[in-house]
């Protein structure tokens, strides 16, 4: 998910700034859209984190191996 949100991001802060230019776009909303977006990877990289180092994923990786 978070490799997902990080291309979005790379896609919207190229494309964006020539929205912006054409008029297609206002700079406040593709900043606030970026922002979002930023947001939102912090906290699906925060969760894969707790989700990565609880004890219960890592005995249930173990288990597999």
């Amino acid at each position: 998910m978070v490799a997902e949100i990080d291309r979005e991001l790379a896609l919207r802060r190229e494309y964006y700034p020539k929205l912006v230019a054409r008029g297609k776009l206002t700079q406040e909303l593709a900043d606030r859209r970026i922002h979002i977006m930023e947001v939102l990877r912090a906290r699906e990289h925060a969760n894969a984190v707790a989700i990565l180092s609880s004890d219960t994923w890592q005995k249930k990786q173990r288990k597999k191996q």
